[in-house]
């Protein structure tokens, strides 16, 4: 989630009195399939489509070594996401914020900008620590 997103919405949510008393899932309203993020990624990493379908298990073992971990610079943990099943009920935090102007931006225009940072910071333990 966008940090900027999540900051906006909690400090405008906890000043208001329709946030009193309330939960709030600050996810993503519209998800995308984890497929979907998959070839956004591919095409904005490797500029092509994904070709074909790779288990995950044997993901996991190619990962599992850190000097290809580190080479490829795929940190092992990502691969939980694409299995990961879960939904959030953003209704609630889409009516109170409705009017306030603020939005979780799409995430095709976040990918980009997230690439880049990763690319840009993947050496530094200070952001990845989780790659060494």
């Amino acid at each position: 989630m966008p940090v900027d997103y999540v900051v906006r919405a909690s400090l405008y949510l906890a000043h208001e009195a329709k946030g009193e008393n309330h939960t709030y899932h600050l996810t993503d309203p519209n998800p995308y399939k984890m497929k979907e993020i998959q070839r956004m990624l591919a095409l904005e990493i490797h500029g092509r489509e994904p070709k074909r379908k790779v288990p995950i298990s044997f993901l996991r073992m190619l990962l599992s070594t850190g000097s290809l971990r580190r080479k490829l610079g795929i940190p092992k943990e990502t691969l939980d996401y694409f299995e990961y099943k879960a939904s959030f009920d953003t209704r609630r935090a889409a009516q109170d914020l409705d009017g306030s102007g603020i939005e979780c931006a799409d995430l095709k225009e976040r990918i980009a900008p997230a690439v880049q940072y990763f690319e840009q910071n993947q050496d530094d333990p200070s952001k990845f620590p989780f790659l060494r």
